[in-house]
């Protein structure tokens, strides 16, 4: 065999500088004259730089092969290389480029995501309006370009905690804006939004329209509208009516777009926790996940209260339907998660639209936990779903508690997996409680790093804030639990959510972590992102790390996370990923695949 050549362009430390591109000789060129077991060989092999498994007996081994969209020979380079055949394309990992199993995202909303990013929408998030004159230019040239066939005016991000100087909105204020065009304004949060009277006339919306389940329209002291609305329910009920539907090929392209944004951070899975069964949906998503270019596995938690149920299982090698999702509760930047103390009264949490009259310790979804079990009871005895409860505050947690207790009652599965989402102000107990009824947890980390200033000094207060998503504590009742983004509510970044679980650090600069006692170990932290994210979704016999058998979805970072300083993670790059051995176009030019030699 003649020499073989690797291409290179080296980084120093994860986020350096690019060097020129250059040739190199592969070390040890003797593992490439391995003697072949006299098949076909092997369609991948990696080795050098760091292989982690996240197999904890053969946790670092040298060499990895893939062959048929398999995981076909994990160990020593010397064992590895006898599947070495002729079209074999050898992957050498250049300094410290570390393979791993792909990321999984066992709680997000990547079809959510996927409008909220499209054109229908004009982003006002933090990420490129860092002041009310920021947001302010968008509109105002959103305006300057509206027609009058222009149907409604679209704005998601909208965030007083990240950008202060953003005014309080209402109706009224909007009118400001314009009384031509019904317009929308979607908070970061995603549990409230903000709308003019044009737009509660266009979706037939009144004074006197009762609140949608689930959902709130605010109003005065009068009874009047405010402008105001909380929730899902309640924001589907204005922005349904928003007229021209996208085509579907306007949908199809938004969504692969929002999907190559999960792979580009390396997500090989990822998750839509509200899926609603709109008309075409299915035919939609079975048109974009079977296209070559779909870099990801999607997983589709369906809303309990849709018209239409679905069969679970899946549709096809891309997509699946994988559970029911509830909700107990909602957000603590909306004033809806249900806490047992009053939230902080002041000129934030006001602007912020917190219910401080009705609700100053934000609401349940459920009058009980016999009515939430109740609606659960269908699901758990079907047994073919995974079922989830968006449960954030004490009380909410306590109510989704009692509901699984009593269904569990009625039978329980060995293996159901039920999962509580996010989990705030979960307390020790109530994880004490969990861990007996094989309830397991999906943690919201960007609480800590976005607001977890805000969270101590203007909506919770210190001791509530410092113990906000105590991870640490659900190792320590040994329940196997996972991190999430709520993508749109949160930027696409798994190696941030990482960072953050293990330093429990807020954002701003120098800052102190956030209650120490519950930073977890990167290794816990890694697995809450590989192995238990598989896990929760009951996949961990395909994915979630790499042994022999099992599906190649692979990720290679620039650096080994569990060398780098933890402050630094964020800074580590994603190189490519691999799903069932196919390599998935690198996230930008700039750090594309450059290791890759043939046998």
């Amino acid at each position: 065999m003649g020499q073989q050549l690797a291409r290179k362009k080296s980084e120093s430390a994860a986020g350096g500088s690019d060097q020129e591109l250059q040739l190199e000789q592969v070390p040890d060129d003797s593992l490439l004259e391995a003697e072949s077991d006299g098949n076909d060989g092997a369609d991948l092999i990696f080795l050098g730089g760091t292989i982690l498994t996240i197999d904890e007996s053969n946790p670092t081994p040298e060499a990895l092969a893939v062959q048929g969209g398999r995981i076909s020979a994990v160990g020593k380079a010397s064992d590895v290389f006898k599947l070495l055949g002729p079209n074999t394309e050898v992957v050498f990992l250049q300094n410290d480029q570390t393979l791993l199993p792909g990321f999984i995202e066992p709680h997000s909303h990547a079809i959510i995501n996927a409008d909220t990013t499209s054109e229908r929408y004009h982003d006002v998030t933090r990420s490129t309006c860092h002041s009310y004159a920021d947001v302010k230019k968008v509109m105002d040239e959103v305006l300057a370009e509206a027609v009058p066939e222009t149907p409604w005016l679209l704005f998601w991000g909208w965030d007083p905690i990240l950008v202060r100087d953003l005014p309080l909105l209402s109706a009224d204020k909007l009118d400001e804006y314009t009384t031509d065009y019904p317009v929308v304004v979607v908070a970061q949060n995603g549990h409230c939004a903000w709308v003019n009277h044009k737009a509660f006339e266009a979706a037939g919306v009144d004074d006197s329209t009762p609140n949608p389940p689930g959902g709130f329209f605010d109003h005065d002291s009068k009874g009047r509208l405010t402008g105001l609305v909380r929730e899902a329910p309640g924001i589907l009920a204005i922005i349904s009516k928003v007229e021209p539907v996208p085509t579907p090929q306007e949908t199809c392209e938004a969504l692969l777009k929002s999907l190559k944004t999960y792979s580009s951070q390396g997500f090989t899975t990822v998750t839509e926790m509200a899926q609603a069964m709109v008309p075409g949906i299915n035919e939609l998503l079975q048109t974009v996940t079977t296209k070559e270019e779909c870099p990801v596995r999607l997983g589709l938690y369906v809303l309990h209260d849709s018209k239409e149920k679905p069969a679970p299982g899946y549709r096809n090698p891309k997509l699946w339907y994988a559970g029911i999702k509830f909700f107990a509760d909602g957000s603590p930047y909306a004033g809806t998660m249900a806490v047992k103390e009053p939230y902080l009264d002041n000129e934030l949490t006001r602007r912020l639209g917190f219910p401080r009259e009705e609700h100053p310790c934000g609401a349940l979804v459920w009058k009980n936990a016999d009515d939430l079990a109740a609606a659960i009871e269908p699901f758990h005895k079907d047994g073919s779903w995974l079922i989830a409860i968006h449960s954030h505050g004490e009380r909410a947690i306590d109510q989704a508690l009692e509901a699984y207790d009593k269904v569990l009652r009625t039978s329980c599965p060995d293996d159901h997996r039920y999962r509580m989402e996010h989990l705030g102000l979960v307390t020790d107990d109530q994880l004490g409680r969990a861990a007996e009824l094989g309830v397991t947890a999906t943690f919201y980390s960007d609480h800590i790093y976005y607001y977890g200033t805000v969270l101590r000094d203007e909506i919770l207060g210190e001791e509530r804030a410092t113990r906000f998503t105590p991870v640490a504590l659900a190792t320590k009742h040994g329940i196997r639990w996972t991190l999430h983004q709520d993508t749109p509510c949160s930027p696409v970044s798994p190696l941030r959510c990482i960072k953050t679980a293990v330093t429990r650090k807020p954002k701003e600069k120098d800052s102190e972590p956030l209650g120490p006692d519950f930073c977890v170990s990167i290794d816990d932290a890694i697995k809450a992102y590989t192995i238990n994210a598989a896990w929760q979704l009951k996949l961990d016999h395909k994915l979630g790390s790499l042994e022999v058998g099992k599906i190649a979805d692979l990720l290679i970072l620039s650096n080994n996370p569990k060398t780098v300083d933890p402050n630094q993670l964020e800074d580590i790059q994603v190189v490519a990923t691999y799903l069932s051995g196919r390599c998935m176009k690198a996230p930008n030019e700039k750090h594309e695949a450059k290791f890759v030699l043939c046998a």
